[in-house]
């Protein structure tokens, strides 16, 4: 047992029911305190202890996935956890992938009833509908796991409307636990053999949802690459100070096929963002990382900096093809988690060899970019952030 979870339990904590179901899962102490961490970020301590069993019930996903399979493949890079509203709302785990299928776990009590309950925003809304929908009775006290079946998406809306099953007042949808297919094993099948496309679901809205969503991802601080570190985000390639004085301008202007290197690349980029009146500060350091996005190989800058005599910090974000493909059609979205601050998108009648966008946040604020095909393909990565032990 590890004594400092208990600082994350409220008193009417889960009842202590020995498992019984054959399909457990142990959890190892490192999965725990894990768990421990990402519910630690919650603000509001009431709704950490939601949080912490959602992320006991990723864990133990995992873990029971290793035990059974090699042959799937699974993606955390988009997972959430959403918070509750209220004390007692249902959340759940979303945008988790296996073999490009969405799952959906719903940590339930270790002693299951005879309904789920499910948060209606991950039945009705499109960027939060998954595939799979995986209830996982935790056993807190036991440091187990039971993965209790599951339950497909189309079979879902079959039977929501056969039944006329609707949300309650509180955004819940009660979904009979008899719904629920108990053999793992056609579960697994399903991930290994199936298309993805056979269980389509709408196409996901480009816009983020007004939720307090928690990534399962560590948030990308960027408060520490003004001291050259990047160690909690591994796929960012640090950049040296950029010279931009006026007599260098001259020699960054052409973003032609010749200007293969990064460093000049961005350099040529801001030239002509402080040529059209953008200024960035002095004090900036700049990020990049590699990405694939459908068929698109994308290169994305982010230059951060803190604001001087203020209690604010700057982010610029800049895309750009790394292999000179035409942009059109994609859309660069930057919010504060509750609404846009950027969209920018270029439609077939217009050129541009980068798109860009900027927000200026206090110490607190985070910003979560969103980058999106016209086909609906899109990329979210983890909320940047400029923490305050490294102003």
């Amino acid at each position: 047992m590890i004594s400092d979870r208990r600082t994350i339990q409220p008193m009417n904590s889960l009842p202590n029911y020995e498992p019984t179901n054959a399909e457990m899962v142990p959890l190892e102490s490192h999965q725990i305190e894990q768990a421990i961490a990402i519910s630690r970020r919650v603000s509001d301590p009431e709704h950490r202890w939601q949080v912490y069993l959602n992320a006991l019930a990723l864990a133990g996903f995992e873990q029971w996935l290793q035990t059974r399979t090699t042959e799937i493949r699974l993606d955390a890079s988009q997972c959430r956890i959403l918070e509750a509203n209220s004390l007692d709302a249902p959340t759940a785990v979303c945008q988790l992938q296996a073999n490009d299928f969405k799952l959906c776990l719903i940590a339930i009590p270790s002693f299951p009833d005879s309904v789920v309950t499910l948060p209606d925003r991950v039945i009705d809304h499109s960027n939060l509908m998954a595939q799979f929908y995986i209830p996982i009775a935790i056993y807190e006290e036991a440091e187990q796991v039971s993965i209790q079946g599951f339950l497909r998406y189309d079979e879902l809306m079959r039977n929501r409307n056969l039944q006329s099953i609707r949300s309650d007042i509180n955004g819940t949808y009660s979904i009979p636990s008899s719904w629920f297919d108990s053999d793992l094993d056609r579960l697994l099948l399903y991930l290994s053999c199936l298309d993805p496309v056979a269980i389509p679901l709408p196409t996901p809205a480009i816009a983020p949802l007004p939720l307090r969503q928690l990534w399962v991802q560590p948030v990308i601080n960027v408060g520490r690459w003004i001291q050259q570190q990047v160690n909690d985000a591994v796929d960012w390639v640090m950049l040296p100070p950029l010279n931009l004085a006026p007599a260098m301008r001259g020699a960054f202007t052409n973003l032609g096929s010749e200007v293969s290197q990064p460093i000049e690349e961005l350099a040529a980029i801001l030239t002509n963002l402080i040529r059209g009146g953008m200024q960035p500060p002095d004090n900036a350091r700049t990020a990049y990382q590699e990405l694939q996005l459908g068929d698109r190989s994308l290169r994305l800058y982010a230059m951060v900096a803190p604001l001087t005599n203020a209690e604010e910090w700057s982010l610029l974000l800049i895309l750009r093809s790394s292999t000179n493909q035409p942009l059109q059609g994609i859309s660069l979205q930057v919010s504060d988690g509750v609404e846009v601050i950027v969209n920018q998108t270029l439609d077939e009648s217009v050129t541009a060899d980068f798109l860009y966008g900027t927000a200026i946040g206090t110490y607190d604020e985070q910003f979560i970019l969103t980058i999106a095909l016209a086909d609906g393909t899109a990329l979210t990565l983890p909320p940047f952030a400029f923490q305050s032990d490294v102003i």
